[in-house]
């Protein structure tokens, strides 16, 4: 610390300022306090400005002291360095290295009783004075406010210069594209989320809000071409997976309260923009169970990301919700159900990749008590049977596994065993 003690020179990428506006509310806001109290408006907040610079995508600042340190120090600093996961700001995510000692740097930023530099500007920033004080080094704001003081004890104000800041537009008008999106992970939020068995419910109604707030026509979101007919091929289309957090496992719950937008095809930036910003729930009164709920962005990114308990490899995957098969066969119920499953896996999967399914049992549960039709578009005259199922295949298969009728909008969805 005695070396990192000395004040050191900056390489400083090219930047700009920007800041943001925040409104902090005062004592008006807090329960029983009379709003008249504040002016006489009822409004009682107080504006501040939180500026910041903005760096080019992956720019590099870099620090240079001047001393040496010994070998056992370099190897400590190191390891100190890359612990640091951000800087200044949460959200500036830092990676930190030592670099080599021999490692050419044009610095644009020194103290200005150092050698010449280019300057435009200059800063003052906070320095060590004389020697170290540990106590002032790890002394917080609150405890320098509390002393009345303005800096800490043992510390001064060095003036640095500073390059000009240079016009990043153009860098961000080209935009860099981010990976592809094909999972989205929603938040229902309500006093009361909705029941496990309400689940197709839930996906056909955030279906309908989605294509709403999308506007144009969508094939992803709808499931349906330009003239209204379903799609075909591998069901790339989006898959509506409501989700019950109760501990451990995001499936084992009672109540409904995650959606998760899947589309192996991946998501549009347009489409993303509709997943992604506030939607609502709105079902007619007689869904009673559910009433309004407002759907807020998690995360998105990839499924294995978005809902890992969903997107892990195994060989057995058992029900979460009822499977209902899309066709009739002749044969036994397993047999049945097991040439259904055959057909599904192959309407997924590119041809002849489909997993091979080794054994299939079924498996006792409350499967007929789970909404089985879409509400606002079928009677209840139109449910489908429902069965709960294990599969277990030849080879790990890697979910998300959701099968058969009504398989975008939650139910036939597995989850791996154990």
């Amino acid at each position: 610390l005695e070396v990192l003690a000395h004040p050191p020179k900056f390489a400083l990428p090219t930047f700009e300022r920007s800041h943001v506006r925040h409104y902090f509310p005062g004592v008006a806001f807090q329960k029983g306090v009379d709003g008249d109290r504040a002016g006489g408006s009822g409004k009682d907040t107080s504006k501040t400005l939180d500026a910041f610079v903005v760096t080019e995508r992956n720019a590099t600042i870099l620090v240079r002291w001047p001393g040496d340190l010994a070998e056992d120090q370099r190897s400590l600093l190191s390891e100190l360095a890359t612990g640091i996961r951000y800087l200044g700001r949460a959200e500036t995510v830092v990676d930190i290295e030592l670099i080599s000692e021999d490692k050419e740097v044009e610095c644009n930023s020194a103290p200005l009783d150092g050698e010449d530099v280019p300057q435009t500007k200059t800063v003052s920033l906070l320095a060590p004075l004389g020697a170290l004080d540990f106590g002032a080094l790890v002394m917080s704001p609150r405890e320098v406010r509390a002393k009345r003081w303005l800096l800490p004890p043992a510390t001064c104000r060095i003036a640095y210069s500073t390059p000009s800041p240079q016009d990043l537009a153009p860098t961000r008008r080209n935009r860099v594209a981010r990976p592809t999106v094909t999972a989205v992970r929603l938040a229902i939020e309500g006093p009361t989320c909705p029941s496990v068995f309400e689940g197709v419910a839930v996906g056909h109604l955030a279906h309908l809000a989605f294509i709403k707030r999308h506007g144009t026509p969508s094939r992803v979101l709808s499931g349906c071409d330009e003239m209204g007919k379903p799609l075909g091929g591998l069901h790339g289309h989006v898959h509506y997976l409501p989700l019950a957090t109760d501990g451990r496992r995001a499936i084992d719950g009672r109540r409904v309260d995650t959606l998760v937008a899947w589309a192996p095809d991946g998501f549009s930036e347009s489409e993303l923009l509709a997943l992604e910003s506030p939607s609502h729930l709105n079902p007619p009164p007689y869904l009673a169970g559910i009433g309004r709920r407002k759907l807020s962005l998690i995360t998105s990114g990839c499924i294995a990301n978005v809902a890992p308990e969903l997107a892990e490899q195994a060989r057995v995957w058992t029900s979460v919700t009822p499977y209902s098969p899309v066709a009739h066969f002749r044969g036994s119920l397993e047999r049945q159900l097991q040439l259904d499953v055959v057909r599904e896996l192959r309407n997924r999967w590119p041809d002849g990749a489909a997993p091979e399914i080794a054994d299939l049992q079924l498996m006792d549960g409350p499967w007929l008590r789970y909404r089985r039709y879409r509400p606002m578009k079928e009677g209840i005259w139109k449910s489908r049977p429902a069965y709960g199922l294990r599969l277990t295949f030849a080879e790990p298969v890697a979910g998300p596994l959701a099968l058969g009728a009504l398989s975008h909008f939650g139910l036939g969805l597995f989850a791996p065993e154990g």
